[in-house]
């Protein structure tokens, strides 16, 4: 993996965050691209921890990102994704949805229609069989 890649020159939407994120920590690495965030207060940290952190950054300022408060993350292509990362990779994705929302709305129907006909079929045989252990 390219050192401290960035995969789009812009953010996301709040919108789309707000799909995204999972929970709040006060460490933690962006699997997309490999960068550890950390909230620069310290708080809910061991002893020790925000010092080394700090310390890595002044050595690696590309890969130790400090951020004021909780890093939001969430998970997204089934990597662990930190909301607000420089690498911008959820922005790709949005990109993509929504350049081909019309292909998604259709499968997404279409794949519910199945759905709905694979639970009615299951639901009637069902009710055969209860209908036999009853009479």
């Amino acid at each position: 993996m390219k050192k401290n890649p960035v995969f789009s020159d812009r953010q996301p939407s709040e919108l789309f965050l707000d799909l995204i994120v999972n929970g709040g920590t006060p460490v933690n690495d962006c699997e997309h691209c490999g960068r550890t965030h950390y909230d620069s207060s310290g708080e809910f940290m061991e002893d020790g921890e925000l010092k080394e952190l700090e310390r890595k950054h002044k050595l690696n300022p590309g890969k130790y990102h400090p951020q004021n408060g909780t890093i939001r993350w969430g998970y997204l292509a089934g990597k662990q994704t930190v909301l607000g990362c420089p690498c911008n990779v959820i922005t790709v994705y949005e990109d993509l949805f929504w350049s081909h929302r019309q292909m998604i709305c259709e499968y997404v129907k279409n794949r519910a229609e199945q759905e709905l006909k694979d639970v009615s079929r299951a639901l009637g045989s069902a009710i055969k069989t209860l209908d036999t252990i009853s009479a």
